[in-house]
């Protein structure tokens, strides 16, 4: 009887043993998972970080290249020409806005005259652009609108390259027939004739 008891108690300690130790082992187990679980998580999360700030340095980095890049005339980009007779007047402001990497529109206003029409991009550098502008451009003393084609040319200076010098030169035609008296002058200007249009001033390149 005692010997009986002595292999129930030893059965019973050796099932005991097999019962606690794989359940041990399988909490280690799920421990070591948990633990990974946690690490793989921490590496999503700082590769997502990584990429988060990359992507924004890189926006960062795609705008600046616009502004000072090849790319200095794009779509969105507000151009000012401020200066003498832009706008058909002694001292006019021109602003250009940009519907396309080579077009943009532009309106403009001076103490007395006013204009508007659609600038065509041949060269855009990183120092400026040059580009073809065709416009209606009102001139008071003839109280007529007039259309111009003329060439335009921006030059930036500086780091940043904001402002700089603008200049153009072309023709303006005559719509009406009329004559201009200053004093002892006398001008005539006949429908259809050309006459020399100019203007030269400071760009300021707003965005």
């Amino acid at each position: 009887m005692a010997i009986s008891m002595k292999l129930v108690y030893g059965l019973m300690l050796f099932i005991g043993i097999c019962v606690v130790y794989p359940s041990h082992g399988e909490v280690e187990k799920d421990g070591d998972t948990t633990a990974v679980g946690d690490s793989a998580a921490a590496t999503i999360d700082e590769e997502l970080f990584v990429r988060t700030v990359t992507r924004s340095s890189s926006d960062r980095g795609q705008k600046a290249d616009n502004r000072l890049d090849g790319s200095s005339f794009n779509r969105g980009s507000i151009v000012m020409n401020v200066g003498f007779l832009y706008a058909a007047s002694l001292v006019g402001v021109d602003w250009e806005f940009g519907l396309g990497k080579r077009v943009g529109f532009h309106a403009g206003l001076g103490f007395v005259g006013a204009a508007a029409g659609f600038n065509f991009h041949i060269v855009t550098e990183p120092l400026g652009d040059v580009y073809i502008d065709l416009s209606g451009e009102y001139f008071p003393a003839l109280q007529a609108v007039l259309p111009a084609i003329t060439i335009n040319s921006r030059v930036f200076f500086g780091s940043r390259r904001r402002a700089g010098l603008c200049a153009k030169l072309g023709l303006a035609f005559i719509t009406v027939d009329k004559t201009l008296t200053m004093g002892s002058n006398r001008q005539d200007y006949t429908a259809g004739t050309p006459m020399l249009y100019y203007a030269i001033g400071i760009p300021i390149r707003v965005n």
